[in-house]
């Protein structure tokens, strides 16, 4: 699957997108802390060698209490051609009914 850019539904997936922003060699600047939907943030610049081609710079909001991203955005140059925004996040959670099969007859 992939999107109007070309970039497969793997490359824009959670675990690309911790790839990119954990990569020791990844260059990170700090650009501001602040405040998304009543949560304190870092708001994070990154250089990164897993980028989608064509990116040249993304931007990650990380929430700060549980050192999580809550958005991402990608550029190109100063086109903004990719955003996700992530809420109500719960990791390791059961749902034992995404486990469920109708059996019907």
């Amino acid at each position: 699957i992939k999107d109007v850019r070309g970039s497969r539904l793997s490359e824009t997936a959670v675990p690309r997108m911790m790839q990119t922003l954990l990569d020791p060699q990844t260059q990170i600047e700090i650009l501001g802390r602040g405040q998304f939907k009543g949560r304190p943030v870092v708001q994070l610049g990154l250089k990164s060698r897993f980028s989608l081609s064509r990116v040249t710079s993304e931007q990650f909001t990380i929430d700060t209490q549980y050192f999580l991203p809550v958005i991402r955005e990608m550029y190109e140059g100063k086109i903004l051609t990719y955003r996700i925004q992530l809420e109500d996040i719960k990791l390791n959670v059961r749902e034992p009914s995404a486990f469920e099969l109708d059996g019907g007859s």
